[in-house]
């Protein structure tokens, strides 16, 4: 029987990019036509929209879902131009489009963007923490398209949707790929095997679901795959469970935890915190996360928020990044500095781009901490610890070149 061992990797999202690059928050404003505004990340966590932004994703009008690959993001449109519908299909069609990363932050459409996602109503989009594969879901059609992701950033659609349980809300990918894990709404939690070819099958026992009637909306694998926490909309808590063999889920003690009145989305902090987004409530909820993956509000939990939806976070947690909505339907963008005990205070500035035209509901910070868990042939300890000993020196030599970039352009680098 073959042995394997399994090595964690902590790679920056964006590798591809420069040395130097500058920190980016990229937002789908949900628009007609729909476009991508695009911000760069100065001193104390403040935004400064780029040059050139918003950027038209030549999709069609309306769009949701973000995700990074290496140097490139993808951004999902919802409707063709006009509304226009599948011929003979009878249901709205969405599209995926692709755009570059510059090191300024500014945006470039790939050559054949956008792809269709041979669906109806496209919400969510996520990619393997490998940047070889995207996974869109189609929330009216209740199906999850799977792309090859090229070495250029192109899409390729050659794999056939995947059905699935109804509303494939938001999705997730874990450390290896091999899972992926979907929010279906009322219909629970569902998780998918992804085989080499890209094709989805149900896990055994999947959908799970916590607490009922459930509505799930967003979702967040922790970090190494081994927890998973899940927005339940209707019922004001997120389900927290332990990912077991297979993808298996299994509650962590105490879940599901009381938040505010209608969570739309959750982030993790690498401080050990987890944030949600209360919509309905105008709140957000902040959690210490314990060593058995339990959550316990942290001191002042809930912080006043503007109707807020979706969340980012900077890789060393000491941002926390929120779509708000205003009074008028428009968004905002707020930005809160994050205490060693995780509490929340706006920086100065926020909210940044206020009253901005668009329904935009989702967001994502460039670049991002990715973890992935490499199969590697079986080695000996000491080949092993050498092997180690290198990726954590080559780590430390990344992070150093791209240090002194800023201090020669003397741009503060985010803390």
């Amino acid at each position: 029987m073959r042995t394997v061992s399994f090595l964690t990797i902590a790679l920056l999202g964006g590798l591809t990019a420069a040395p130097g690059s500058a920190d980016c928050v990229f937002v789908n404003m949900n628009r007609i036509p729909n476009q991508v505004q695009a911000f760069r990340v100065g001193s104390g966590g403040a935004l400064a929209e780029v040059t050139g932004s918003p950027f038209l994703t030549e999709g069609g009008n309306g769009g949701l879902g973000l995700a990074t690959a290496g140097g490139y993001l993808y951004a999902v449109n919802t409707f063709l131009p006009n509304g226009a519908r599948i011929t003979g299909g009878g249901g709205l069609s969405g599209s995926v489009s692709g755009f570059t990363i510059a090191a300024d932050c500014t945006l470039a459409l790939l050559p054949d963007s956008p792809w269709f996602t041979e669906g109806t109503d496209p919400h969510s989009a996520a990619a393997n923490p490998a940047g070889t594969r995207l996974f869109v879901g189609n929330l009216t059609g209740g199906t999850i398209k799977t792309f090859d992701i090229a070495v250029d950033g192109s899409l390729s659609i050659d794999i056939a949707p995947s059905a699935s349980q109804p509303s494939p809300a938001d999705l997730g990918v874990s450390p290896d790929g091999a899972h992926l894990f979907v929010s279906h709404g009322d219909a629970g939690l569902g998780v998918y095997d992804v085989a080499l070819d890209g094709t989805l099958t149900a896990a055994a026992g999947s959908p799970f679901a916590s607490g009922g009637p459930p509505l799930f909306q967003g979702n967040r694998l922790a970090p190494g795959g081994g927890r998973f926490y899940a927005a339940d909309n209707a019922n004001a808590q997120i389900a927290g469970f332990t990912v077991g063999a297979g993808g298996a889920l299994s509650p962590l003690p105490g879940s599901p935890y009381t938040t505010g009145s209608g969570p739309a989305d959750l982030v993790l902090s690498p401080r050990g915190f987890l944030f949600a987004s209360n919509s309905l409530g105008s709140t957000l909820g902040g959690f210490a996360v314990a060593g058995d993956g339990s959550l316990a509000p942290v001191p002042g939990s809930p912080f006043a928020a503007s109707s807020p939806d979706g969340l980012a976070i900077n890789p060393n947690g000491s941002f926390l990044y929120t779509l708000g909505h205003t009074a008028t339907g428009f968004f905002q963008l707020d930005v809160s500095a994050v205490s060693a005990a995780g509490a929340l205070t706006p920086v100065a500035g926020s909210p940044f781009a206020p009253d901005t035209a668009g329904g935009a509901s989702r967001l994502v910070y460039y670049p991002q901490i990715v973890v992935v868990l490499a199969e590697l042939p079986t080695l000996s300890p000491l080949a092993l610890g050498i092997l180690a000993a290198l990726l954590t020196l080559g780590a430390f030599a990344i992070l150093k070149r791209r240090a002194p970039q800023h201090e020669r352009t003397g741009r503060a680098r985010p803390d």
